[in-house]
């Protein structure tokens, strides 16, 4: 449940900072990273996003999903000092990132 409630928290967070950066419009433009990497890499840019964005956000999500995986296999057991160590940093993480 605690897991449950910071991922919805996470997600609130990310809803509403998208949407205050395309002034609440959705869809409305691309992210200025991308239009400025593809300025950057002119005609290279179809392949080179494969990588840059692509490939590694998956590498930064793998990190992310991982301790979901933990907790669901974990679940019914008892918290531990690292259960609420991770409940803690997420929940600072949420504080400082909004």
């Amino acid at each position: 449940a605690v897991a449950l409630a910071l991922l919805l928290v996470w997600s609130a967070r990310l809803t509403y900072s998208y949407f205050r950066r395309e002034n609440w419009k959705f869809g409305e433009r691309e992210d200025w990273r991308y239009t400025d990497m593809a300025k950057a890499h002119g005609k290279h840019w179809w392949w080179m996003s494969f990588f840059a964005v692509g490939l590694a956000q998956q590498f930064m999500l793998c990190p992310l999903v991982y301790p979901f995986r933990a907790l669901s296999e974990s679940l019914g057991s008892e918290w531990s000092a690292l259960d609420l160590v991770a409940a803690a940093g997420s929940s600072i993480g949420i504080i400082v990132s909004w």
